[in-house]
């Protein structure tokens, strides 16, 4: 982009300091986590919080771990069989009306030792009012991730607002469930209560 012979090198957005983030790694209110194995048997947590940090192994082996700004999960892998189900947490938060909402994450493998072992993970992401409980309003978005590199997602949560949301996030193996060791980075809601100011910054 030019402007009087200058060209766009930058540009930046500040986010209001009055914006509204809850992070999924410091949050005081109810999470839950579990599996699912496809024979039908399924296993879930007491509901949590992750103002301290939480670490469950399933009995299938599946796994959701919480690691400063980061969650780790591993899918079932019982007698380290193929593809046996899928590990998942769900987290539920009131949104204020403010016009916007979203969820924000990034997803990749753990190391690049579980990049070069794995033949990828699948990361699917759900959210629906807490109350439907027949989900009839569900949005859902996913990333297959095979690299250490992670990759962002973002799902809008506008329609939401006012209502208690739960977000969902299933973590699904490839073909296999092995060095399927997985992160999701940074997992907020953000709500920006203000003007977003952009700048363009020139050269």
């Amino acid at each position: 982009i030019s402007n009087d012979h200058y060209t766009a090198i930058g540009l930046e957005e500040i986010i209001p300091s009055n914006s509204r983030q809850v992070a999924f790694t410091a949050y005081d209110g109810e999470m839950r986590a579990g599996e699912v194995v496809y024979e039908g048997e399924g296993n879930e947590t007491e509901a949590f919080s992750s103002v301290q940090s939480f670490w469950y192994t399933l009995k299938n082996q599946g796994q959701v771990r919480h690691l400063g700004d980061r969650i780790m999960f591993h899918p079932p892998w019982r007698n380290e069989s193929d593809d046996i189900g899928y590990t998942w947490l769900e987290v539920d938060v009131p949104l204020e009306v403010v016009g916007n909402a979203s969820f924000q994450a990034s997803f990749q493998l753990a190391t690049a030792e579980s990049a070069a072992g794995s033949d990828g993970v699948i990361f699917r992401v759900y959210a629906w009012e807490k109350e439907d409980k027949e989900k009839k309003d569900m949005i859902s978005d996913e990333v297959f991730c095979q690299l250490e590199i992670a990759l962002p997602l973002s799902l809008d949560l506008t329609r939401f607002e006012g209502k208690t949301v739960t977000v969902r996030i299933e973590c699904y193996t490839g073909e296999t469930p092995r060095n399927d060791s997985c992160l999701m980075v940074e997992p907020k809601i953000l709500q920006k209560m203000g003007k977003v100011e952009r700048t363009i910054h020139y050269q």
